[in-house]
């Protein structure tokens, strides 16, 4: 399979006069657990007809870390687009709590494949979700509801609007 853009690893931009500061990768790691954990929702990205398309999800991770799970209605732009391109990115970012300090907020960029679930999966998928989304539990079980899963290849995280440091789940 090609690499894309994505695949290769990015420059963690944390120097000073030539120096780089070692960013342990356990650091990196509890900053993208801490943002997926206990931020609520994201903004999903697709490609769709010839241009890219975002959506605003309530999506949970696994413990790993190495999945995204979200449920969406079947009859929607970013279902059909997920059915028509698997890769998809999702922004999850903390700037309600800095909005004082600017320097306070983060984000992280989960870069992924995304497909439907199994129906004998979806099961403990929507169990991951409700827990964090109680509220949701209806909108999950529907009928017309499926549980999109996103393998997660590698998070993109950064902090101070310039300290860009990659991550990937093991």
């Amino acid at each position: 399979m090609k690499k894309n853009y994505y695949d290769e690893s990015v420059m963690i931009d944390s120097c000073k006069e030539g120096v780089c500061i070692a960013e342990s990768k356990k650091t990196v790691e509890e900053a993208v657990r801490y943002l997926c954990q206990d931020e609520l929702f994201g903004v999903l990205a697709t490609t769709g007809r010839d241009q890219p398309y975002t959506s605003l999800i309530s999506f949970a991770s696994t413990d790993d870390m190495k999945y995204i799970l979200f449920s969406t209605p079947t009859e929607t732009r970013k279902y059909n687009f997920i059915k028509e391109h698997e890769k998809v990115s999702v922004l999850v970012d903390n700037r309600s709590e800095g909005f004082k300090n600017l320097n306070k907020i983060s984000a992280v960029t989960a870069i992924g494949r995304a497909r439907v679930a199994e129906k004998e999966e979806s099961a403990a998928w929507e169990d991951l979700i409700i827990r964090k989304h109680p509220n949701l539990e209806q909108f999950v079980k529907s009928k017309t509801t499926s549980t999109i899963v996103i393998e997660v290849s590698s998070y993109v995280y950064v902090r101070r609007f310039q300290e860009v440091f990659q991550w990937k789940p093991e």
